[in-house]
């Protein structure tokens, strides 16, 4: 195995080519996480449901992509990781915001930080998870629709 072309490509392929695909899976990551705090505010819903921001994100990026799974798990790994670090930044200058709108004091600066660091250090384990979601759901997009509608695979 050459390293220099599996490094180039392997570059390439996650920073490169196709954004449609990463800001499709940033967009879910972002509603998904919205609706999961809007939904958990009203309903008990068990922590992993709450928490798989990055695992749908990566899901819906690697059936949008549908070409194979190696390169659906670099798109995954980009549309979780990304899509929860922009989570986390509209979390934490959102919740200051919230705060201080409604109290006109900027104590709680240092709070808002922190709950968007605590996110921010979850982001590789989203990444992650976004990638191996995407390898299934390129894998469950070539298995269930018929062969004239995936894209040819690479």
């Amino acid at each position: 195995m050459n390293w220099n072309r599996f490094r180039r490509d392997a570059v390439r392929t996650t920073f490169g080519k196709r954004w449609r695909v990463s800001v499709l899976g940033v967009g879910v990551a972002a509603l998904y996480t919205l609706a999961m705090v809007v939904a958990g505010t009203v309903l008990d819903l068990p922590t992993a449901v709450t928490y798989a921001g990055g695992a749908v994100a990566g899901f819906v990026a690697g059936v949008a992509l549908g070409t194979n799974p190696v390169d659906a798990f670099a798109y995954g790994v980009r549309a979780g990781g990304v899509g929860m670090a922009l989570v986390s930044v509209v979390v934490g200058v959102g919740s200051f915001a919230l705060w201080f709108s409604a109290s006109g004091q900027a104590f709680l600066l240092v709070s808002s930080l922190i709950g968007m660091l605590g996110i921010v250090m979850l982001v590789p384990v989203y990444a992650l998870a976004g990638g191996f979601f995407a390898s299934l759901g390129t894998v469950l997009r070539r298995v269930v629709l018929p062969s004239e509608y995936n894209p040819p695979a690479r």
